[in-house]
């Protein structure tokens, strides 16, 4: 196994002990988990803090998504084909939110989380889910002629309606709460009943 592959092993472990155990999980249990003495934890990372913000980054970075957004069957009628698309982009959005406010929590920064992106991309900030975007714009292509804007503009529309239902710090409620089929629903179709009702 490679340093990397060690690395994203010990992540892997990591991010569900912390959804479960909140920012005091251990080393230990870490290394538990991880199937390795706890020694290894720390010739993979300098200390906890470390592998804190290695996790957030990880669970933050959307090329998995992405990559599931990708398999969605072409066959599949389109409303079928965006629900996946939002649950997959809803789930993804719920693990890495719980995960950062759990290390906020634990005093990890944003600043902390962010400084690898930045520095990598010498201080430009690349595009939120361009890649989600593309990936449902493609789902959206065979209906091209159907729609009143490019494909690209409706699945950031159709986007942004999921990342708006989970906004941190917005309220929770289940009976408020707008479902994913509610959702392709209002993207389909609008919000009123048979285009009545919009003099």
């Amino acid at each position: 196994m490679t340093p990397d592959q060690r690395r994203q092993a010990i992540i892997d472990a990591t991010v569900p002990l912390l959804l479960e155990h909140g920012g005091n999980v251990t080393t230990g249990q870490i290394a538990e988990a991880a199937g390795i003495a706890e020694g290894t934890v720390f010739r993979a990372f300098t200390d906890k803090r470390e592998l804190l913000v290695a996790c957030a980054r990880h669970e933050t970075r959307h090329d998995e998504v992405e990559a599931q957004l990708a398999l969605i069957d072409p066959q599949l009628a389109l409303r079928e084909q965006l629900t996946i698309a939002l649950s997959v982009v809803d789930e993804h959005l719920h693990r890495a939110w719980s995960l950062l406010h759990v290390l906020h929590a634990a005093g990890v920064s944003r600043a902390e989380i962010a400084g690898e992106v930045h520095s990598k991309r010498s201080g430009d900030k690349p595009e939120r889910f361009g890649g989600a975007i593309s990936a449902v714009a493609r789902l959206l292509e065979r209906k091209r002629a159907d729609l009143r804007l490019a494909p690209e503009a409706a699945a950031r529309i159709l986007l942004s309606l999921i990342v708006a239902r989970r906004a941190p710090g917005e309220p929770q409620y289940d009976d408020v709460l707008i479902s994913r089929d509610q959702l392709v629903e209002i993207f389909l179709h609008g919000t009123i009943h048979n285009g009545q009702g919009t003099d």
